[in-house]
């Protein structure tokens, strides 16, 4: 009797759904990131800057070039690449996010004019109605409460964490 073939990834996608499999994916790099931002603090997104005063996202480009420049020459042995370039590129994301979003709430300077709210007639002191905008822009989903029942995750030291918030089980 022959031996039976290898699943193929139809076959594994027939069972478990690709958005299952991405949904495992996401869930392990979430993790990942959790249990590094718990060991090395939020030095990615929150420097010290004793050398360097470049921006967040800036500082991480600079992490990714070493790493890809390490993967070039063969000097990244003992390391995990793949996951190192996941991470990193998930955490300039957020950087790069966290920036616009600074921008939006900086002040303005004194000397930018305020402008009349829409429908404001100045003259009179009255308003009309404002007109409305509609956007395609979606609303971010809220993030869920951890109530430490999702999947823990087993570091190589032995311990557990939680899988959604990355504290300790």
């Amino acid at each position: 009797m022959s031996k039976p073939l290898a699943p193929t990834i139809a076959d594994l996608l027939q069972r478990h759904s690709f958005a299952d499999r991405l949904d495992d994916e996401i869930y392990l790099v979430r993790c990942m990131l959790l249990k590094k931002n718990a060991a090395y603090g939020n030095s990615a997104l929150d420097p010290v800057r004793i050398f360097s005063s470049a921006p967040p996202a800036e500082q991480i480009a600079v992490r990714l070039d070493d790493k890809l420049s390490r993967l070039k020459r063969g000097h990244a042995a003992g390391e995990d690449v793949e996951d190192d370039l996941i991470g990193y590129l998930f955490l300039r994301r957020i950087a790069r996010r966290l920036e616009a979003d600074a921008l939006e709430e900086a002040p303005r300077s004194v000397s930018d004019k305020k402008e009349p709210a829409p429908g404001a007639d100045a003259a009179a002191g009255t308003s009309s109605p404002a007109p409305s905008v509609e956007t395609n822009e979606s609303p971010r989903p809220a993030a869920p409460a951890c109530p430490h029942l999702r999947r823990a995750i087993r570091w190589e030291t032995g311990g557990e964490v939680c899988g959604d918030c990355g504290a300790p089980l």
